[in-house]
């Protein structure tokens, strides 16, 4: 959702973080969620824990 609300691209997001896009796919579809990645995408848009979850 997060990506969404900000416009971005799947391709951007990926880039910026130089993570594969079958990754991030995996984690937007709920077939993939390694901690470490997830930091990374909540430290990337800039969340905190108290915005509640990804979804």
């Amino acid at each position: 959702m997060e990506r969404f609300k900000r416009n971005l691209t799947q391709e951007q997001v990926c880039k910026a973080l130089q993570m594969k896009l079958e990754t991030l796919s995996n984690i937007e579809n709920n077939k993939s969620m390694n901690g470490k990645t997830i930091k990374r995408l909540i430290d990337y848009y800039e969340m905190n824990n108290e915005n509640g979850p990804l979804t």
